[in-house]
């Protein structure tokens, strides 16, 4: 199971980084900021599950959630969030 686990993090990595596009940056932010926290969320209770299972500790399944939460930000992948309905989005000091 955790193989598997581990195979839905690679590719639920990639496939949100690949839905931020760098030369349209502002296309879909929605989108991406969308993916990036149902894959999350998705990755989360697939460990939650592993661990109900016996093969991961509590303690194990906890930092791979901390590591599942800083991989998957939006902020990182697509430099920007969403807050009570807006998305607001980190620009590069020379972008301005």
């Amino acid at each position: 199971m955790v193989e598997k686990y581990n195979y839905f993090f690679d590719l639920y990595l990639r496939s949100c980084r690949a839905a931020y596009d760098p030369e349209h940056p502002y296309d879909n932010l929605e989108k991406c900021i969308r993916l990036c926290g149902n894959l999350k969320e998705q990755l989360i209770g697939m460990v939650d599950l592993i661990a109900e299972m016996g093969e991961f500790t509590r303690e194990a399944a906890d930092e791979e959630i901390k590591k599942i939460i800083g991989m998957f930000s939006s902020i990182d992948i697509c430099h920007a969030y969403v807050t009570e309905g807006e998305v607001m989005v980190f620009v590069e000091k020379g972008e301005i």
